[in-house]
């Protein structure tokens, strides 16, 4: 896709004149989009996609299943996906902060009054499953009289839970120029360090660029499992160089 130089809000543009800073960021705009599905069959999925740095939260919990029996218990699905973004102008990061809670629905015998036996014999009727996306877009201004390189620092920062399934997808980032012209840099790495460079293209003196990217947590229940949660935080800090 190609912009034009309209994609640029002149106001932003002219406001580099008023800024010394060898890097200036002029804005960030973004959206959160979530989806979460509580694995039974007569649920549909609840979506939400909020366009501003608002925290957002769904949830949606299952039914118990039809056939139950007078002599099971159950406890019902549960799948909750929370998060977004921020800037912090002052140290200019760039953060994204995704939190995914799953929880199977379960079956099990109540004859027997000892319930913690019982349930390690559960089977699971529900397997749910959360997932949230967050991209933001930058614009980012060269204030020095010489040519310097764009390069976004990221870092990484994941918790979860042993019987949560997960999934991970960085989205490149999409450098996009005054003039419409845009290519992209891979956003992938090793996982063995929290943190890389990421070299996003020459910046010419007085410049104004645009830079996107996202983030996308995709969470399950594993078989069989208590399920739980998962965290996960990155950082995004660009600099010329």
């Amino acid at each position: 896709m190609v912009f034009a130089v309209s994609y640029f809000d002149q106001s932003d543009i002219q406001a580099v004149h008023a800024c010394t800073d060898p890097i200036l960021i002029l804005k960030v705009t973004g959206h959160t989009k979530l989806k979460v599905s509580s694995g039974t069959p007569d649920d549909e999925p609840m979506e939400k996609d909020v366009p501003s740095d608002q925290d957002v939260t769904v949830t949606q919990r299952g039914k118990f299943a039809v056939d139950r029996k007078m002599t099971e218990a159950m406890e019902p699905s549960e799948a909750t996906a929370f998060g977004g973004w921020s800037f912090a102008a002052d140290t200019g990061t760039l953060s994204f902060h995704l939190r995914n809670f799953v929880s199977p629905g379960l079956r099990y015998s109540n004859e027997n009054h000892n319930v913690v036996e019982a349930r390690k014999i559960a089977a699971v009727y529900a397997i749910p499953s959360s997932l949230i996306y967050v991209e933001t877009e930058a614009i980012i201004a060269n204030r020095l009289e010489q040519q310097k390189t764009l390069v976004a620092t990221l870092t990484f920062d994941v918790h979860a839970n042993r019987s949560v399934k997960h999934d991970t997808w960085f989205s490149p980032f999409t450098v996009i120029r005054s003039d419409g012209a845009e290519h992209e840099v891979p956003a992938v790495w090793p996982m063995v360090t929290n943190q890389r460079d990421f070299v996003l293209g020459p910046v010419e003196p007085g410049e104004v660029v645009k830079v996107r990217t996202g983030h996308e947590l995709q969470t399950d229940a594993m078989f069989p499992s208590d399920g739980g949660l998962i965290q996960e935080d990155l950082e995004i800090n660009f600099a010329l160089k």
